[in-house]
């Protein structure tokens, strides 16, 4: 199944202090575990949209500029429907920390002849983890221009697939410098054990 892949880099980044995209976690930017697992999967065409540019370079990554600079995530969602070559997308933050190639193809996987397909964990929607169709974007621009901004609030009049048996720690982020320093000293655990298997 074609799809194109797209990570989100806008917001303020608040909790963080600096870019997130672009902050360094073990030797490469933190957006790159997101473009990492979509080229994976075996996405078709990848961009980012938004957010500062970024000097290191991903190959065959296209980085574009959101249309609504500022308005929050359904302003960025908008952007890439307008611009993907297929009809599904995948839509990415860029801040997941343990998103793995198959479970974006889980998500794929699931939508058949649905319009939108969001993995469920604890009772949320993982609404920065999804698969979008483009048909989507008339729903989306008229929810805009009637002020919703964010996500979630856009999706009233969609009828979304959810999809609840995947670990929810696929989808942990990274909010604060606190949560890169726990990611790395997990992941630097867990290779000190199998050093000992």
């Amino acid at each position: 199944m074609e799809f194109s892949g797209v990570v989100l880099n806008g917001g303020q980044s608040s909790r963080m202090g600096v870019d997130k995209g672009s902050m360094p976690v073990r030797g490469r930017p933190l957006i790159d575990i997101s473009i990492s697992a979509l080229r994976e999967s075996g996405a078709e065409e990848i961009m980012i949209v938004g957010g500062e540019y970024l000097e290191c370079q991903f190959d065959g990554v296209v980085q574009i500029e959101d249309r609504y600079p500022g308005e929050g995530p359904l302003g960025g969602v908008i952007t890439a429907l307008s611009v993907i070559e297929h009809d599904l997308a995948v839509i990415l933050s860029n801040d997941l920390l343990h998103l793995d190639p198959s479970t974006i193809l889980k998500i794929v996987s699931t939508i058949n002849d649905g319009d939108m397909v969001l993995p469920v964990t604890n009772g949320t929607r993982q609404v920065l983890c999804g698969v979008w169709r483009r048909n989507l974007l008339p729903i989306l621009i008229e929810a805009f221009a009637d002020g919703k901004r964010s996500i979630q609030s856009a999706l009233d009049s969609i009828d979304v697939t959810e999809v609840f048996d995947i670990n929810p720690t696929k989808f942990q982020n990274a909010n604060t410098p606190s949560d890169i320093i726990d990611y790395i000293a997990t992941i630097a655990g867990n290779n000190k054990k199998g050093m000992d298997v």
